[in-house]
């Protein structure tokens, strides 16, 4: 939760600058007085990097496409008080989640694509303490990305690639009567 706009940065520069914020020393201000930017060429190749602003340039899902974000209190920090020192982020509120969708289209999403591994009402596998349905009301943030690319060891990639499907789905998860905790 940076001060910085990665989503406008990325889609208002060219890749090849996308490339060099990745990849170069001192490339973005980063807002932690003890922080600067490293140098990631050092620990990812040139075709992780492209692969990263290909993601962020072409694959990334606009967070007010699915959902809305009120972030509250103070900007992040680490609190040097603590041993070890602890990352202290903002408070995030979601709200209006799949507000752009169609809840009927996203049962049939849900039927076809999701039902067989997570049950008929999302509660047959255990995300981190989670239902499907209580997953998505409590971290949006990260269902469309699961959907969209899979889970390592677990879930293809690919099982939603459109927008329209990712807003419909969340218009049914939404839902606790149906997709309950």
């Amino acid at each position: 939760m940076s001060n910085v706009n990665l989503r406008a940065i990325s889609t208002s520069i060219s890749y090849q600058g996308m490339y060099d914020l990745i990849a170069r020393v001192g490339a973005r201000d980063i807002d932690a007085f003890d922080n600067t930017h490293p140098d990631f060429s050092a620990e990812l190749s040139a075709a992780q990097i492209w692969n990263l602003v290909k993601f962020m340039r072409e694959e990334w899902v606009a967070p007010s496409e699915l959902y809305d974000i009120e972030v509250s209190g103070a900007k992040m920090y680490v609190d040097y008080t603590q041993t070890p020192a602890v990352v202290m982020p903002p408070t995030i509120t979601y709200s209006n989640i799949g507000a752009k969708g169609n809840a009927t289209s996203g049962d049939g999403i849900y039927s076809s694509s999701c039902g067989s591994c997570h049950g008929a009402d999302g509660t047959s596998l255990d995300l981190g303490g989670r239902s499907l349905g209580q997953f998505i009301r409590e971290k949006p943030n990260e269902g469309w990305f699961k959907a969209k690319f899979g889970e390592a060891g677990s879930m293809d990639p690919g099982m939603l690639t459109s927008l329209q499907d990712l807003q419909d789905l969340y218009a049914a998860l939404v839902n606790a009567t149906n997709y309950p905790n």
